[in-house]
C-alpha cells in the first residue's frame, strides 16, 4: 500500500545516507544526521516528510540506531 511504499523509500534514502556517512571517514551519528538530513531537504518528493514537527527526532533516533548497531 501507499503508506508502506512511502516508508521504504524513506528507510531507502536513510540507509543510502548512511552508507555515505560510513564511506566518509567520520562515522557517528551527527555525520548520519547530516547525510539523512541534506538527503531529505534536496528531494522535493519529500518535503512534507522533511517538515514534519518530529523529522529530526526521528532522523537522530534512526541515525543512532545505525551507528550503534555498526559497533556491535
Amino acid at each position: 500500500d501507499e503508506r508502506s511504499s512511502k516508508e521504504q523509500s524513506i528507510n531507502g534514502v536513510v540507509g543510502s545516507a548512511n552508507g555515505l556517512a560510513r564511506k566518509s571517514g567520520h562515522y557517528d551519528t551527527d555525520a548520519v544526521v547530516a547525510a539523512c538530513i541534506q538527503r531529505f531537504k534536496d528531494r522535493p518528493e519529500y518535503s512534507d516528510f522533511a517538515g514534519h514537527r518530529d523529522f529530526e527526532a526521528f532522523i537522530a533516533s534512526r541515525a543512532a540506531d545505525l551507528v550503534n548497531n555498526q559497533r556491535k
